[in-house]
């Protein structure tokens, strides 16, 4: 892994990302039997706000087709991109979502987004993501967290095939996204088909968030580069026909994913 920094002016070497102040103070409800019965505890808030893993959904479903996606109006190309449900090409071998074109497109203007059931702008949310590159990239990858309005970027993760002018290898070059949108944290890893796994914990009341690819962290305490509430995520990513782009196990939690603490 390497990284490279271009205006950036955030501290890199905070420790945020390994030892983080708690996410939020979820309400526990104590209730007392008097019969002997012991005490029960009940924490609310521990269940997924949004946890879509494909399953549910037919195969060869498109995913704009159904109420809470969107996804590709306006599309200027000939021909529109696919999102549709595959069995088989999921993280453990279940469903995905496969995205797919057969000519490249901006894909931080165009793609599928997930509307959520209510709008977030309060305490400590985390959103994860996992996705397999296609052999042949139609694109880079934008992973946002939006408002209502898609130039509404709360967040971003994004990444994309790179070559420097000096080398002849190629990465996956990351970024995070910043009020000035010319300042980049860039973090280069190998450019492979295996899953990876996209992580950003957003922090409303500090208006700042944290982000990673993988177990490599993105930025710490970087600034929310919108005021609006949180709406919808934007995953923009194509691969061909045949080699389409897939995401699976996107969730959107209070609580800190398996491997990230609050």
């Amino acid at each position: 892994m390497t990284r490279s920094v271009q205006l950036f002016h955030t501290n890199p070497n905070s420790s945020r990302g390994n030892s983080m102040r708690p996410a939020c103070l979820f309400l526990t409800v104590t209730l007392a039997a008097v019969l002997g019965l012991g005490v029960v505890s009940v924490t609310l808030g521990a269940e997924p706000l949004l946890n879509d893993d494909f399953e549910a959904i037919e195969t060869g479903q498109s995913i704009v087709t159904l109420d809470e996606w969107k996804g590709f109006e306006g599309f200027q190309g000939n021909v529109r991109p696919e999102a549709v449900v595959s069995e088989g090409n999921g993280v453990d071998g279940s469903k995905a979502l496969a995205i797919s074109h057969t000519e490249p497109f901006r894909t931080d203007n165009w793609g599928v987004r997930r509307q959520l059931g209510q709008q977030i702008a309060d305490g400590v949310v985390w959103v994860q993501c996992r996705f397999k590159a296609p052999k042949t990239w139609n694109g880079g990858l934008f992973f946002d967290m939006r408002g209502e309005k898609s130039n509404q970027v709360i967040a971003r993760i994004a990444t994309g095939p790179y070559t420097a002018t000096d080398s002849k290898t190629t990465t996956l070059r990351w970024h995070s996204v910043f009020t000035r949108p010319y300042w980049r944290l860039y973090t280069q890893t190998p450019i492979d088909q295996n899953w990876h796994t996209m992580t950003a914990r957003i922090d409303f009341e500090h208006r700042t968030y944290a982000c990673w690819a993988d177990e490599e962290s993105l930025g710490d305490e970087l600034p929310l580069t919108s005021e609006a509430s949180f709406s919808q995520i934007h995953i923009g990513i194509a691969g061909g026909p045949h080699d389409p782009a897939l995401i699976d196990k996107l969730i959107v939690s209070r609580l800190a994913p398996q491997g990230f603490s609050d």
